[in-house]
């Protein structure tokens, strides 16, 4: 049964992926309304699991608390990020946030691993970094930025100028650092949240801590929507609530699976994620080489067979 909710975590996962890549390229896509539809989403999956029942735990309710807060700090900050620094470098390190409730999980709760552990978490980073790398582009430079002033600041040619622009251009990659690093902190820190509850609470509570958490993001989507006066009207909805309300079922589902794998013991706490993320990036692999007929790189090649040889590895 742990291998069938396995399955489907990654199933979930990678759909959810998919639904998030083409709501990203819709252009009326905002970020409050979408997250308010999204937590919409998580609360009726999960109202639905539980047959519209709702037990009321303290505990339950705290981790719901910085679970919803860090999931809001991990979207926002991203979001940040990705504006002043490579979207696709952005991506990739948050996407290694993963490692943290893996490594949390081993050192809390499943003591010593073997080498062949952490010979699979070697080869499923170098998969997850060649499967995100960024493709040579002109005016960036490796670590993701501009290396090209502008063309005013080129065509005057004053020292002072170029000067700013060279502080202006290290301010902004300081910042990209800074957003980037509490974005991966706060993805993983949702993992960790949710792992430390189930274990607490013997594996109960899962649909309460994923209402009150959704309730959390909600409220705080709401919130700014409100205070930001923002304009909401009949084309911002028919993009934003069916994005939304999908990317919150998938996402409820996915940590439903998640959560079951976590309170069933069957599976060490440290390879649940890596396997997710391992499956995750195979499904990718493939749905774009069979059903996109996408021509892959080399280098995401390489990165399939990583992830296939990193599964067999957590598994020895």
């Amino acid at each position: 049964m742990q291998y069938l909710f396995l399955a489907s975590a990654v199933i979930m996962f990678s759909v959810y992926g998919m639904v998030s890549a083409v709501y990203s390229r819709r252009a009326d896509n905002r970020l409050f309304l979408y997250l308010a539809f999204v937590a919409l989403g998580v609360a009726l999956f999960f109202l639905a699991y539980n047959r519209f029942a709702f037990v009321f735990d303290w505990p339950t309710a705290a981790y719901s608390l910085l679970f919803g807060a860090a999931f809001l700090s991990a979207v926002l900050f991203m979001v940040k990020a990705q504006k002043i620094g490579n979207v696709a470098i952005t991506a990739l390190v948050i996407n290694l946030s993963m490692f943290l409730p893996t490594l949390f999980g081993i050192f809390a709760y499943d003591g010593t691993v073997g080498g062949f552990f952490f010979i699979g978490i070697a080869l499923l980073a170098g998969a997850v970094v060649l499967f995100n790398l960024p493709g040579k582009a002109k005016t960036e430079s490796v670590s993701g930025f501009s290396d090209t002033a502008p063309p005013q600041t080129l065509a005057a040619g004053r020292a002072e100028a170029a000067a700013n622009i060279r502080q202006g251009r290290k301010r902004n990659r300081l910042l990209w650092a800074a957003f980037t690093f509490t974005a991966f902190t706060a993805n993983g820190a949702c993992g960790i949240f949710q792992m430390i509850q189930q274990k607490t609470r013997g594996g109960a509570f899962k649909a309460e801590f994923m209402i009150a958490a959704s309730a959390v993001v909600f409220l705080a989507a709401a919130a700014a929507l409100l205070f930001g006066r923002a304009k909401i009207g009949r084309a911002a909805l028919k993009v934003n609530a069916p994005f939304g309300a999908a990317a919150g079922i998938l996402t409820a589902a996915t940590n439903l699976f998640v959560m079951l794998l976590v309170s069933g013991g069957a599976l060490p706490l440290g390879v649940i994620y890596p396997l997710i993320a391992a499956g995750g990036l195979a499904v990718a692999y493939i749905v774009s080489m069979a059903v996109f007929r996408e021509k892959m790189p080399f280098l995401k090649h390489i990165a399939f067979l990583l992830g296939v040889v990193s599964i067999v590895f957590f598994n020895l």
